[in-house]
């Protein structure tokens, strides 16, 4: 699938689906080129990220890594890298080291790893189910109070100040729970111990352990009751980033309080609820391509597209670019006042360009010269051909007619169109050849059928 015949740029990019998993829309690949460098960037929808992207350009005469069957091999592309989880990356590649030129038609092959994140519940949320637990003793060596001894109450965070609503770890007690949905390492803390402390007391305090399988534990740090939560002064909280570990679905709390700080009575730490700070997700993760054409019919389903490299020179106002390939877009002229839309043929790309099929603001067809109007359209064309003339083809009724017109002149053709054309140097390996195209008023030459301009005729 070839690009368009306009020029792109960063602001215009020719641009296809990122595909994942065959047939989900995960986002774009977006290419476009200057004068030195081809650039290639991946661009994610909100809920995909990239992991890993591969890929491969491949010059006329070249081809892209596969295997003996014709299956990509992502492996082996030229350009390659592992990102952490970005919603976006650019290659720029050197045309020259690849030896690419304006013109060639260049096979692209994109593929990336993505990962789709889909919020399941949103933070907070609470641990499921106590795994295990072992009360300690009240301080005097008696059993903690039953309505203090429920584990189920270390769950859920319960406001109101209540004996029932809290599990005294008792001293060196501990207790471990287990979260359905594993608590995400994210941004900030992760995981939040809730305690109750009502009113002014000594200090109480655990160790938080948290482990992704019930294996091996990785200390967090300790939980005391120091830190009031600001809505619920009854309670209190302690913040925990999960550190090294990806997630935690298992966290065990363990009782560390001095006992030389408090009365007979004391219990130990309070535990009211543990609380994931991020949210619950379900993550995806697929492989993905820029959607072209597939590399095999039946198996891998790796694709690879075309791209025509375009002039260096960016089209400025009223410009169109040389370079292309095929059909497919339109250019606008004023003509007195009015809006004309031509289509643009590009049969021989990078060196001829026609304008056929002009209509004007309602859709209706406006051929230059229609009824013996005199009048005018002005085409611009950017190119990095440096020519001393140009071949010039009007068409008007079923009469061809081509005039070679040097830049700097004005001829008038056989059909009755007198044509100038200026020729202006951008300064950037680009120049702008302007032609003005008159009609002559005599109502019996027929109207402009098209017009076309020919760069490889008489180079310089």
């Amino acid at each position: 699938m070839p690009v368009m015949a306009m020029a792109h740029t960063e602001s215009d990019p020719y641009t296809i689906d990122l595909i994942a998993g065959q047939n989900m829309d995960a986002g774009d690949v977006k290419v476009w080129n200057d004068g030195d460098y081809l650039y290639v960037t991946y661009d994610t929808d909100e809920e995909w990220c990239l992991t890993e992207t591969h890929l491969h350009v491949a010059t006329p005469g070249e081809e892209i890594p596969t295997t003996s069957k014709g299956n990509p091999i992502p492996g082996q592309f030229e350009y390659s890298m592992e990102h952490d989880c970005v919603d976006s990356y650019t290659y720029k590649v050197d045309l020259s080291e690849e030896g690419a030129n304006i013109g060639d038609d260049l096979e692209i092959a994109t593929h990336a790893v993505v990962i789709k994140t889909e919020v399941i519940t949103e933070a907070p949320y609470y641990a499921s189910t106590v795994l295990d637990y072992n009360q300690g003793l009240k301080k005097d060596g008696t059993a903690v109070l039953e309505v203090r001894s429920d584990p189920e109450q270390g769950l859920v965070y319960e406001t109101g100040q209540s004996e029932s609503n809290f599990f005294s770890l008792g001293f060196g007690g501990n207790i471990t729970v287990e979260f359905a949905c594993p608590i995400r390492n994210g941004e900030g803390n992760d995981l939040k111990i809730i305690e109750d402390t009502w009113g002014t007391y000594p200090v109480e305090k655990a160790a938080v352990y948290a482990s992704p399988d019930g294996g091996a534990w990785t200390y967090l740090g300790e939980a005391d009751n120091t830190q009031r939560d600001p809505d619920f002064n009854i309670h209190t909280i302690a913040e925990f980033d999960l550190g090294d570990l990806e997630e935690a679905r298992y966290i065990k709390i363990v009782d560390t309080t001095d006992p030389g700080l408090h009365n007979n009575a004391a219990d130990g730490y309070d535990l009211n609820a543990v609380q994931s700070l991020q949210d619950c997700v379900e993550i995806t993760e697929e492989t993905a391509w820029g959607e072209g054409s597939r590399f095999v019919d039946k198996g891998d389903w790796g694709m690879y597209f075309t791209y025509t490299v375009q002039s260096g020179g960016t089209a400025g106002d009223g410009e169109i670019p040389l370079d292309g390939a095929g059909e497919g877009d339109n250019y606008t002229v004023d003509r007195d006042g009015e809006e004309i839309t031509y289509d643009v043929v590009r049969d021989t790309p990078g060196c001829t360009i026609k304008f056929e099929g002009a209509t004007n603001s309602t859709g209706a067809g406006d051929n230059l010269g229609e009824d013996g109007a005199i009048e005018t359209d002005t085409f611009k064309i950017l190119t990095d051909k440096d020519v001393s003339s140009v071949d010039v083809t009007t068409k008007a009724g079923t009469g061809e007619v081509t005039t070679t017109l040097p830049a700097g002149s004005s001829a008038t053709d056989a059909n009755g169109f007198t044509i100038d054309l200026s020729k202006a140097d951008n300064g950037d390996g680009t120049y702008t050849y302007t032609f003005t195209v008159t009609s002559d008023g005599d109502s019996s030459t027929a109207a402009l059928s098209h017009v076309e301009y020919d760069f490889c005729i008489t180079p310089s």
